[in-house]
């Protein structure tokens, strides 16, 4: 099994090399005058991938990401790979799953619709997602283009259980993924806080309190953080109705920029745990912060990957 990776998704594919123990297909990057990319796997020759299993990893989180992973796709095609398997471990544009307004860009599905068009020669594509936004999203996968998410639940599960609190509720940043957190708040047999919120576009305003959080901690659950406004809202509200220390458990840490760190150092929150599946995991200033604790999820993407080659 080969093994390659996008520059910017590079820690979490070196992990996976080493638990599965395949060879690192090197990419070779060029960036001409007028802005054109070139891309090279680094193979001897044309017929050195020829009937081989590839691993590529890369989340699409900008565009540029997205078109690498196309590319890199199609050559692997192009080279008589038997099989590729593509780990996306963050989604990118995942919150543009659908329309509201005429004429909007479902980003979500058009993307899912891109990498679908990669050849699907020999043995197929395949793409392994982690915790999407919406479990819609492997339905945009189109073809016989093979789509399945997995999940760093587990893993997120034993790390609330670590922290070893006494009396807490499990909480939502908003109303838009009850399902998801009522089922962790099962397995972890607590009860459940919402809190409501307007949107518009990227501003939120949180509006209301949901549940009886007085005199408890809470462990908030979302899917991702961009710009922590919604988190640190949530967790200002949760404090105003009573809660002893608030905690947030992600999937992705999806910053927009680093200094989202500096508002959610200063908010409410008293600690994060997240996964490594986007690139801003990797940023100096969060591996030093004594105020997030990043999970690595590449044993869960290892098995995943074991299970589909077998």
């Amino acid at each position: 099994m080969y093994i390659t990776y996008t520059e910017n998704s590079q820690a979490l594919g070196k992990a996976l090399v080493k638990r599965l123990k395949g060879a690192v297909l090197p990419v070779e990057r060029r960036q001409f005058a007028d802005g054109e990319r070139y891309l090279r796997l680094s193979v001897p020759d044309a017929t050195t991938l020829a009937g081989e299993d590839v691993v590529v990893v890369g989340s699409t989180h900008t565009d540029e990401d997205l078109l690498e992973i196309y590319r890199l796709g199609c050559t692997l095609a192009d080279m008589g790979t038997r099989r590729r398997i593509f780990v996306i471990p963050f989604f990118g544009y995942s919150t543009m799953d659908r329309s509201k307004r005429a004429g909007e860009s479902v980003a979500a599905k058009h993307n899912a619709r891109l990498l679908s068009s990669i050849p699907n020669s020999n043995e197929g594509n395949m793409f392994v997602l982690l915790d999407l936004h919406e479990p819609v999203l492997v339905h945009y996968f189109e073809g016989s283009t093979v789509a399945i998410e997995i999940s760093a639940e587990a893993m997120l599960l034993a790390a609330i259980r670590k922290m070893k609190l006494k009396s807490f509720v499990l909480g939502s940043a908003d109303l838009g993924m009850p399902r998801q957190v009522m089922s962790l708040a099962e397995k972890l047999n607590v009860p459940v806080a919402l809190v409501s919120k307007a949107r518009e576009f990227e501003h939120t305003q949180t509006l209301a309190c949901v549940g009886n959080v007085h005199g408890n901690d809470v462990v908030m659950y979302d899917d991702m953080i961009r710009s922590g406004s919604s988190l640190i809202q949530a967790a200002e509200a949760y404090e105003e109705a009573g809660a002893n220390n608030v905690y947030a458990v992600v999937s992705h840490l999806a910053l927009t920029t680093e200094n989202v760190l500096t508002q959610l150092k200063n908010s409410p929150l008293k600690a994060i745990i997240t996964t490594n599946s986007h690139p801003m995991s990797q940023l100096k200033s969060v591996q030093k912060s004594k105020h997030i604790t990043v999970l690595d999820i590449s044993s869960v993407v290892a098995n995943t990957i074991e299970k589909l080659i077998s």
